[in-house]
């Protein structure tokens, strides 16, 4: 079923007895948890080396489009060797492009707020803040919200209020605070984590100079360079330090980042064909009765979808948005107002419209995560305004 080393495989005989023996090979060195109770805190080298082979595996996952929502040391097994095997799929999901999570599962200790909360949530930005608590675990023996009682745990995992030791080193005090916070967007993403000093100090030499070093897809670049908004941009090197410096947020980067990663993806996207979510009869049927918060907001366009995804992040941009990738078509703003009462978080989707016979049509649509309904309504007026400035 999965194909990493860090990673149980079950595979199509999972329901026999002999995954029995499949689990029993992998758990001759014990459980995760078993260690910490018998050794308490480990030294920083060795929770290191448990926690990028934790990582290692979720960053696989995560890649799969799986997220575990369980991750805890009772789910990770120790081999012969002392290496780990992530475990216990039973409470992990399927990840698609625009939704979100809702169901409460896992333990509580080791749960994100929006989790415990009942809130809607990404299972990446959710399984991160349990590797903080599982990282601070290994650093300590000890968790950072523990209460016997549930409402008061509740509270101390809202507030996400903890207390590192004496003895904790800066770096990694600094990644904990980085990975235990209330703010799902504030986390750090997998790719910053293992970036972050903590772990990318430890890398051996010989394994760091094993990188791969990122190269511009020529191709690609001269595709967004066709762009009527790009017509007078000359100075072709700084372009291509802005790509190579992957931390620019510039409207030309952005465009090439977004067409790479649908030549990344070929084999699941269509450049001038985004696969829907619903069917013919879903618009009919199912688009009535929408709450404020579901899909309905959004209008047909007939330009390339490369063209309006470009346009849309130049008007996010004006309006000092800010947003996240989770697909080429598909991404996730947040808008503040002058106060937070009309701050707006917001997922807006581009599809094929497959029920009109003309090529090149697209729907574009709008979802309200949180924030002010009417700024969110005066967001979408915009933005329409914008693609249909004659209306």
């Amino acid at each position: 079923m999965f194909s990493h080393p860090n990673i149980i495989k079950l595979f199509e005989y999972i329901k026999t007895d002999k995954v029995h023996y499949l689990v029993l090979e992998y758990v001759s060195g014990g459980e995760l948890y078993s260690l910490l109770e018998k050794k308490g805190k480990l030294p920083e080298c060795e929770a290191r080396k448990y926690f990028y082979q934790v990582l290692k595996a979720i960053d696989y996952l995560h890649s799969q489009r799986i997220s575990h929502r369980d991750i805890k040391p009772e789910n990770i097994l120790l081999d012969e060797h002392k290496n780990i095997k992530l475990a216990d799929f039973g409470l992990s999901n399927l990840m698609r492009d625009g939704e979100f999570l809702s169901t409460a599962c896992g333990s509580a200790n080791y749960a994100a707020p929006e989790v415990i909360t009942g809130s809607k949530y990404c299972g990446t930005e959710v399984d991160v803040w349990s590797l903080g608590i599982l990282l601070y675990a290994l650093l300590t023996g000890t968790l950072p919200f523990d209460d016997i009682s549930m409402p008061a745990l509740i509270s101390n995992i809202k507030s996400a209020k903890f207390i590192i030791p004496h003895y904790i080193t800066p770096n990694a005090s600094d990644l904990l605070k980085k990975l235990i916070i209330v703010n799902q967007s504030h986390r750090l993403t997998i790719p910053q984590i293992f970036k972050h000093a903590w772990i990318s100090e430890a890398f051996p030499i010989h394994i760091r100079n094993k990188q791969k070093p990122y190269i511009i897809d020529e191709n690609i670049f001269r595709d967004v360079l066709k762009y009527p908004k790009f017509a007078d941009l000359k100075n072709y090197d700084d372009l291509r330090r802005n790509i190579l410096a992957r931390n620019n947020f510039d409207i030309f980067t952005v465009t090439y980042e977004m067409m790479l990663y649908a030549k990344m993806n070929e084999t699941c996207w269509e450049k001038d064909e985004m696969k829907t979510l619903f069917t013919i009869s879903d618009v009919g049927d199912k688009r009535k009765d929408y709450r404020p918060n579901d899909w309905k907001y959004g209008f047909i366009l007939d330009e390339s979808p490369d063209e309006i995804m470009m346009n849309l992040l130049l008007m996010l941009k004006e309006m000092n948005g800010k947003w996240v990738f989770m697909g080429p078509y598909n991404i996730k703003a947040i808008l503040k107002g002058a106060n937070k009462k009309f701050h707006v978080k917001t997922v807006i989707r581009l599809y094929s419209v497959r029920f009109i016979k003309e090529d090149n049509v697209y729907f574009l649509d709008f979802k309200l995560e949180k924030g002010n309904f009417l700024r969110f309504l005066d967001v979408c007026y915009k933005i329409y305004i914008e693609f249909h400035p004659n209306t």
